[in-house]
């Protein structure tokens, strides 16, 4: 599993991904993929 420093480091890898975007998901940022949020910000 990979570990990540902070929450930039994690929002960094997954913008790295293909169609993947940052956009809000629940009022806060969340990276999304395909416009279907994948993970949130604690």
């Amino acid at each position: 599993m990979t570990r990540f420093a902070d929450w930039d480091a994690v929002a960094a890898f997954a913008l790295s991904l293909p169609d993947a975007a940052l956009a809000s998901f629940y009022g806060q940022p969340a990276p999304k993929a395909n416009g279907k949020a994948f993970g949130e910000r604690p």
